[in-house]
């Protein structure tokens, strides 16, 4: 099957299931309801809580501003400042949000752990990428070319059942995949 590639147009936005906030979903694997993976981008312009996702595992990654710190209660509280930094943590457990210093945008990776698990992997170079049953390829910043097809800035390809695909800077840049892999 070919690589996907989307864009902004192809981006549809929604609100948060807690009502504080909207996100924009980039690509997504299941029905309307439920998913088994997806991947969003989302403006935390506020304190407060995160909306909780039983059975979802997340990773969320640093795209603009000071930062985050997220209080696990009982599980601890984590910082991330650094750009293109991340935290992984269970959709389930109750996180509670404040910004360092103003709003933050990031890339909210999810995928139901009852059906696989998701790593994330960074390109800065040409070179080869292994794909997974589905993989994601985000261009954080700067120009790509997945498998030949040009990749803009925001936007994301998505291949699924690939072997290898060649990535290949088109201006530079930081490029985030994301394998999602089926339990076996």
């Amino acid at each position: 099957m070919p690589v996907e590639v989307r864009g902004a147009a192809d981006f549809a936005s929604k609100p948060w299931r807690n009502g504080l906030g909207q996100t924009t979903e980039l690509a997504r694997e299941g029905g309307e309801d439920e998913f088994v993976w997806r991947i969003s981008r989302a403006a935390v312009t506020q304190h407060g809580p995160f909306s909780a996702f039983p059975h979802i595992d997340r990773i969320l990654v640093l795209l603009s501003g000071a930062g985050l710190i997220f209080d696990f209660g009982g599980g601890g509280v984590v910082k991330l400042s650094e750009l293109f930094g991340n935290v992984a943590f269970a959709g389930d457990v109750p996180v509670h949000c404040t910004l360092v210093d103003g709003p933050c945008q990031d890339l909210n990776i999810m995928v139901d752990r009852r059906w696989g698990s998701a790593q994330i992997f960074w390109h800065h170079d040409d070179g080869q990428a292994v794909c997974a049953a589905a993989s994601a390829f985000c261009a954080l910043d700067g120009r790509w070319r997945v498998n030949g097809q040009a990749l803009e800035p925001g936007g994301v390809a998505v291949a699924r059942d690939e072997e290898a695909v060649s990535v290949r800077q088109d201006g530079g840049g930081t490029l985030l995949q994301v394998n999602f892999t089926p339990r076996t």
